[in-house]
């Protein structure tokens, strides 16, 4: 069985860390590595080398001569960020000579500025480059002549497909709402901090609306790094501040210092009646500003409903686990239902991650290149250009990432920066019935009903994922049952509370992998069927995993004062129970109490499919 899993799309998408960028940021480690050194941030690896590794000793004061192409140089290629004042989270200007020779040698920002280009860690990987000789001539000016030469690879960032660039003015007659954070503080002291605000959206009439063009309100430019629009999973109040790591869906937007606003060529993206939205702002004071007040956020432009609507699709595996100290594949595929035509995707993995690559697999088994992604930078990520790739049904979309994981502990897919993700964003167009789509690459295993099964549910049964929930299932209203055969669409199980006392369940990692069937004939007789496997991860990280078979069969009566059905089975062996039932048409929903070592209810639901 596949270890791939598939949540429910408004579970998480994105509690993005969606796009958490870094474009302009120093490079100062994770988290973790900042505690495993006392919390010194070392920066001996940015102090510059002559040609046999050793520090240059000598106080080096550039030409002044070279002065003004040098500059004109930091400009074309830094300026965005490293500008008097800085901006996005740069801790210094690199705008003037006299600043950039101010600290100890090997530290200033002249010497920061040539090391890191030397590197190839800037620009970043995605901003426009200098040419080898360009940017050899800034460091021979830069170091005095030292003989430094740059690393020939700068970067190793590549992309298969152009960026996406939509208008460039704004439409015309388009309503606007603005949702702007309210005054933000970030003390001098703070290099990383993160707030979100919840915003009533655009469609909270009767009817759905397009957005024409979401844009970046940048008020404070020193310190606002990015910021991220998602889709809310529920309702809100208006411009509240929300917890950054709950209640969010799809992601819908993002911004970084060099990312242009979202503005489609034609039509707009759908936002539907009561949608609302999350704003997640990055806030970067590398540069120790003590008066930061920031009224950040976006600009929409919306209208009644457009032609062509776009939605945005999440496809991309979840649920993997990458090792420590290794390198690891993972890939999920997305099974095209309905067609529908890419205009433009956003690819998406975290701190470890090295490549992303979409491939179409047509019908015929035929090969494109969706996009192919090399090199991936965490510090940059942006919007490319589909260019309008249509797909039909029975196309696959296959999407692989491979990780490289340094650290002495295993990472596993979650939303946060220290944990992964592997996805690609695309928007499509007409919007389809399901915003996530992927399932395992590998062929699943062969369903075989148990012997009190239906003898056909082979046939028509498909593989479901189900998952793990906490608390009481609602009541069920019990209802006429109709014969006929019922394939497995829904499974959860239901305990009390995720903590077991031999463990706490993790809810993210913990799912069903199962097929079922249910079958009931008008002389009253019922089959009932599931087989598969459960997957339970605690958040100690210790795993189970069991293999489930349930095979029923036997003849049911309903009770409709009690909403309960009187079950007398005959296979595998005789007994009696009642269970809790609810039918509605063709759609059966079934509560099937277990108690086996911890006790709670399994939630099946079943649809009809032969009318």
């Amino acid at each position: 069985m596949s270890i791939f899993i598939r949540l429910n799309a408004n579970r998480i998408l994105l509690s993005l860390a969606f796009l958490s960028f870094w474009a302009c940021q120093e490079d100062s480690g994770s988290p973790q590595e900042l505690a495993d050194a006392g919390a010194e941030v070392m920066i001996a690896d940015m102090e510059p080398l002559d040609q046999a590794g050793e520090l240059v000793n000598e106080q080096c004061v550039p030409d002044a001569d070279g002065t003004e192409i040098a500059l004109a140089f930091l400009d074309q290629y830094c300026g965005m960020c490293h500008q008097d004042p800085p901006q996005f989270g740069a801790p210094y200007a690199l705008s003037d000579l006299e600043t950039m020779l101010d600290g100890a040698e090997g530290l200033r920002p002249l010497d920061r500025s040539f090391t890191r280009l030397i590197e190839g860690t800037m620009p970043p990987a995605g901003q426009p480059q200098p040419s080898h000789e360009e940017a050899q001539a800034f460091i021979d000016w830069a170091s005095c002549n030292s003989g430094l030469q740059r690393m020939p690879d700068i970067g190793g960032f590549e992309v298969s497909k152009p960026l996406y660039r939509g208008p460039m003015a704004p439409p015309e007659n388009a309503e606007v709402l603005e949702m702007l954070v309210p005054s933000v503080t970030v003390a001098s002291d703070v290099d990383d901090q993160y707030n979100c605000f919840s915003f009533l959206g655009p469609s909270q009439g009767e009817s759905d609306r397009s957005i024409l063009r979401i844009e970046p309100v940048i008020d404070d430019a020193r310190v606002v790094h990015h910021i991220v629009l998602y889709e809310a999973d529920g309702p809100v109040d208006n411009q509240v501040a929300s917890d950054c790591g709950a209640g969010l869906g799809a992601g819908v937007y993002a911004w970084a210092p060099g990312q242009s606003a979202l503005h489609f060529n034609e039509g707009g993206l759908i936002t539907r009646q009561g949608q609302n939205y999350i704003i997640e702002i990055h806030y970067n004071n590398q540069a120790s500003y003590d008066d930061v007040s920031d009224k950040s956020g976006v600009r929409l432009y919306h209208s009644s409903l457009v032609e062509p609507q776009i939605d945005m699709v999440t496809i991309g595996p979840e649920g993997f686990r990458l090792p420590a100290r290794s390198r690891t594949e993972v890939g999920g595929q997305c099974v095209v239902e309905e067609e529908f035509t890419v205009l433009a995707m956003m690819p998406h993995m975290h701190e470890i991650g090295k490549s992303l690559q979409s491939t179409i697999i047509r019908a015929d088994e035929s090969e494109e290149d969706l996009i192919t992604l090399n090199g991936w930078d965490f510090n940059y990520q942006l919007i490319y250009d589909a260019q309008n790739t249509s797909l039909s049904v029975g196309d696959r979309i296959q999407t692989y990432c491979i990780f490289e994981n340094p650290d002495n502990r295993d990472r596993r897919y979650g939303p946060y920066t220290q944990d992964e993700m592997c996805y690609n964003f695309i928007y499509v167009t007409p919007p389809p019935s399901t915003k996530r789509c992927d399932e395992p690459i590998d062929e699943p295993v062969a369903y075989e009903p148990g012997e009190c099964g239906p003898s056909e549910a082979a046939t028509y049964s498909e593989a479901i994922i189900g998952t793990y929930k906490e608390g009481e299932p609602v009541a069920l209203e019990g209802g006429q049952l109709v014969s006929g055969q019922y394939r497995l669409t829904e499974l959860e199980v239901w305990f009390d509370s995720f903590d077991l006392g031999i463990a706490i369940v993790d809810d993210m990692l913990s799912y069903y992998d199962a097929q079922g069937a249910f079958a009931y004939y008008d002389d009253g007789r019922f089959e009932l069927d599931m087989q598969g496997m459960a997957y339970l991860t605690s958040l100690q990280g210790a795993e189970f995993v069991r293999e489930i078979s349930l095979s029923l069969g036997g003849t049911l009566t309903t009770m409709m004062e009690s909403n309960e059905l009187q079950v007398q089975l005959t296979c595998p062996n005789t007994g009696e129970t009642t269970l809790a039932y609810q039918a509605n048409e063709d759609r059966l929903t079934i509560y099937l109490p277990f108690n086996d070592v911890v006790s709670g209810t399994q939630m099946m639901v079943f649809e009809r499919v032969n009318q």
